[in-house]
C-alpha cells in the first residue's frame, strides 16, 4: 500500500528515498492516469518538501520532476492535490502554485547540478 510506503520514506536515508521515488516516477510515466492515484498519500508530503525548501538537492529534483509530471500527464489530479494543499497551507489557490513556482525557479540551478553530479 502506498500509505505504507509513506512510512518507509521516513525511515530511509535520503539515497533511498531518491531510488524509491524514481521507481514512483516511472510508474507515473508509464501510466499517467492509473499511477499518481496508486501513490496518492505520498504527494502530500512531495509537495510540502517542494514548499518546505527540500534542503537535498537530488531529492528536491526528484520532487519537482513529480509533480511537473502529474501537472503535465494528469492535471485534474494535479488540480486535485493543489486543492487538498492549499487548504492545509491556508493559501489561495494561486496563491500556493505561483509559491510552487517560486520555488522551483528558485531551485533549478541547483537541481541541474545535482542532475548532473548523480549521472
Amino acid at each position: 500500500r502506498s500509505s505504507d510506503l509513506c512510512t518507509i520514506l521516513k525511515d530511509i536515508n535520503h539515497e533511498g528515498q531518491v531510488h524509491v521515488l524514481r521507481v514512483v516516477e516511472n510508474v507515473i510515466k508509464v501510466n499517467p492516469t492509473v499511477g499518481p492515484q496508486m501513490f496518492q498519500p505520498l504527494f502530500p508530503a512531495v509537495f510540502r518538501g517542494i514548499i518546505d525548501g527540500e534542503r537535498y538537492p537530488v531529492v528536491m529534483s526528484v520532487y519537482l520532476g513529480l509533480i511537473g509530471r502529474i501537472l503535465l500527464q494528469n492535471t485534474s489530479f494535479f488540480s486535485s492535490l493543489l486543492s487538498q494543499m492549499a487548504l492545509e497551507f491556508n493559501q489561495e489557490l494561486d496563491e500556493l502554485l505561483g509559491n510552487l513556482i517560486e520555488m522551483w525557479v528558485d531551485r533549478m540551478d541547483n537541481i541541474t547540478q545535482a542532475d548532473r553530479s548523480e549521472e
